[in-house]
């Protein structure tokens, strides 16, 4: 039997949809396979582990970890160029952004993404403040992130990291579409389209993107903005953070005060 370590946290108000969407998902990818999978107890922490086992074992962990995402442990499992994904923790503007992507021996640890490197990776970066990048591309806590390692600690630095090929296509994309969204932090697809058909919006929505098992973009159609939805939304599911992304915004960000 293996172990394998996502890159996956279950956390917030609905972390039991988050366990069934990763289950349904890894049955769907496993199920040509000889091959048993079992989610472990959760940590406090919200990281998921696998126990895998069966003929097919080797294989399912590989495709599972090239599909959903594997965590490091240490330290020592990191080199540099390495494709990370992981979680902001927090932000100190003036420093950057933290990223949580498991790293736990010798001790907790968060990468760094230095504002600097991310003003000017993100579209029109150099046009907005630090405070103003992180409001405007919704990089409030849990937003997940796709990272390259850029450095590893050498006792007086932590580890830094910058934004991943990936991750830039991804925000390209969301000003190239030119439409307003809606991202969800802490509820599954399902959830959020539950929501949506509720409150009569679900016809507002162009398309729902999974950003993570628990984490949602939103695509507005062309004439309905994002606080708009956010607002007849909101009430349908507590304890989750909405957040709007506005192109129009990020072209031109409003002059601070």
């Amino acid at each position: 039997m293996g172990v394998l370590g996502l890159a996956v946290q279950l956390y917030g108000r609905y972390p039991e949809d988050g366990a069934n969407a990763l289950l349904s998902l890894i049955g769907d990818l496993t199920k040509q396979l000889d091959v048993q999978v079992t989610l472990r107890p959760v940590s406090a922490d919200g990281w998921v582990d696998l126990d895998i086992s069966g003929e097919d074992a080797e294989a399912a962990q590989a495709l599972i970890a090239r599909e959903v995402g594997s965590r490091p442990r240490s330290l020592g499992d990191l080199v540099v160029s390495q494709v990370l994904r992981g979680k902001i923790t927090s932000h100190d503007w003036k420093e950057g952004v933290r990223v949580d992507v498991g790293i736990r021996q010798p001790q907790p640890i968060n990468l760094l993404v230095p504002s600097a490197v991310l003003r000017s990776q993100m579209p029109y970066g150099d046009r907005a403040s630090d405070a103003q990048l992180g409001q405007l591309w919704c990089l409030h806590e849990h937003f997940p992130l796709e990272l390259r390692l850029s450095w590893l600690e050498d006792g007086e630095r932590p580890p830094e990291a910058e934004l991943s090929e990936g991750q830039i296509d991804i925000f390209n994309d969301w000003v190239d579409t030119a439409l307003d969204r809606v991202v969800a932090l802490g509820a599954t697809l399902r959830r959020v389209r539950s929501a949506l058909r509720s409150s009569r919006h679900l016809t507002d929505a162009a398309r729902l993107d999974r950003l993570g098992l628990l984490e949602v973009s939103l695509l507005c159609k062309l004439g309905t903005d994002a606080p708009g939805i956010i607002h007849d939304i909101g009430r349908l599911l507590p304890g989750v953070p909405l957040h709007s992304f506005q192109p129009s915004r990020v072209v031109k960000p409003a002059r601070p005060g």
